[in-house]
């Protein structure tokens, strides 16, 4: 649309012409009395010739300016119709221009909502992981049948062996048979399941890429348990199939220091009983110097014949005992498992 100045230009341009008009019709009437000295008639024919006159010099020129006034009104509403065309491009061009902001700002937005909802969902599976291990830290008293190479013999193993990763002290542990070991903290079931929940965590924090990282620090946390506790069949699920690469190189090293561990298992007191410790184990006549603490004492009788071949119950090897990582009779190191995750 025209803008304001257009406007006033226009009307003080026809304005202008208006007066021109009426003054020039008033300087030749003006001529016209001068010059004929005539004031008003009552004749009718010479009305009819002042008609004739006006008619023949008046309506020209006014028709001359009115001709003048149509043209100017016409340049510039041409002109206005330019400008209101331009002014229309630049809107469009703004609307362009604001649309494409509005986009990216929609864009933007959206972005930031996936954000904060993927956020929240890798956080809710942290804190998920985060209670899990916890809960599986209260129940490291938990037992798992094992068979224990270095007794030769099934017994129950405490979850806290496990937990405290130290792979030296469980090289010799195996899988036993549970129907062969009476325990009241024998979980094995209720185990497998914890660490099967714990594991389904983990994935899902796998297949969200923005929280490769974390996922790389709780896996790892987490990892050699796993590894430790599938060597005694305590894992009742296919664990290693959907591991990252990554995650598979540290199983091949834990393999490496399991066997490396396992090798030393020719020695007394660092491996799998020896033959001759398993004979006197198996007659009750375990030589003392394979003892310490107060299986070093009299709990072992020289031979059997005073009681029918049977081991009393006040004499019993503590073998048959709850153990946490090792042996007591082979435990020659004074470090205790640390309960829970490291």
């Amino acid at each position: 649309m025209p803008n304001i100045s257009n406007d006033k230009s226009l009307e003080n341009n026809l304005l202008a012409i208006f007066k021109a008009s009426l003054f020039s019709a008033a300087a030749i009437i003006f001529i016209y009395a001068l010059t004929f000295k005539a004031g008003l008639s009552n004749d009718h024919q010479r009305w009819s010739e002042f008609g004739a006159f006006i008619g023949g010099t008046v309506g020209p020129l006014i028709s001359f300016f009115a001709f003048f006034a149509l043209l100017l009104t016409i340049i510039l509403q041409n002109k206005a119709i330019r400008i209101s065309k331009e002014e229309l491009g630049l809107t469009r061009e703004e609307l362009t221009l604001t649309r494409e902001e509005l986009a990216k700002t929609s864009a933007s937005a959206e972005s930031q909502a996936r954000h904060f909802i993927t956020e929240a969902k890798i956080n809710d599976i942290v804190e998920s992981i985060n209670q899990i291990e916890r809960t599986i830290t209260s129940k490291r008293n938990y037992t798992l049948p094992i068979f224990d190479d270095r007794q030769n013999e099934p017994q129950p193993v405490a979850l806290e062996c496990f937990l405290g990763k130290d792979m030296e002290r469980v090289s010799h542990l195996s899988s036993g048979e549970r129907d062969l070991i009476n325990d009241p903290n024998l979980r094995p079931e209720e185990i497998g399941d914890l660490f099967k929940v714990l594991f389904d965590q983990l994935m899902l924090l796998q297949n969200i890429p923005e929280a490769t990282n974390r996922y790389r620090v709780l896996m790892h946390r987490n990892l050699e348990t796993f590894f430790l506790l599938a060597q005694v069949a305590a894992l009742p699920f296919d664990w290693t199939s959907p591991l990252d690469e990554e995650s598979k190189s540290w199983i091949k090293v834990y393999e490496k220091n399991l066997r490396s561990y396992k090798s030393r298992n020719n020695r007394v007191g660092g491996g799998v009983t020896s033959p001759v410790l398993s004979h006197h184990r198996a007659y009750g006549s375990v030589p003392r110097r394979f003892m310490d603490g107060a299986e070093a004492g009299s709990s072992y009788p020289a031979s059997l014949s005073e009681t029918g071949g049977r081991i009393p119950d006040e004499v019993r090897p503590r073998s048959y005992e709850t153990r946490r990582c090792s042996t007591r009779a082979h435990d020659h190191s004074s470090r205790s498992s640390k309960p829970g995750f490291q």
